[in-house]
């Protein structure tokens, strides 16, 4: 089935013809539209990129430092309550007996993980 649309000029014109044509209208034009918007950065725009982001990290680091800080204090505490829990289980098991952190290694209330972390924290304390 062939199409048959006559233009302006009352040219026989098919509908293939028609949608080819209007494919390379589309196309030369989507082409200016490229053409002009592929622009480059001038050095001045580049500087003041690079500028904003140097200050923004400025602004950024400092603080980063200082929750890193607070971060391995708190861990530190956390740490220092779950020993203390530890001790309070080996002496309720034991007696009321306190015990040090090589006694509840050997207990098993601490892993060697856990033993070496305590025993930093309380070099650390002294």
């Amino acid at each position: 089935m062939k199409i048959i649309l006559k233009n302006k000029m009352s040219r026989r014109v098919s509908l293939r013809d028609s949608f080819a044509q209007i494919k390379r209208s589309v196309s030369k034009f989507s082409y200016l539209i490229l053409k002009k918007s592929k622009r480059a950065f001038t050095l001045i725009e580049m500087v003041a990129v690079l500028f904003i982001i140097t200050l923004l990290i400025m602004i950024v680091l400092p603080n980063v430092g200082a929750q890193r800080k607070n971060a391995e204090s708190t861990s530190d505490v956390a740490f220092k309550t779950v020993v203390q829990t530890q001790r309070d289980l080996y002496a309720n098991d034991h007696d009321n007996k306190r015990a040090s952190l090589d006694e509840l290694k050997e207990a098993g209330y601490l892993s060697e993980k856990q033993l070496t972390k305590a025993k930093a924290l309380e070099a650390k304390e002294k």
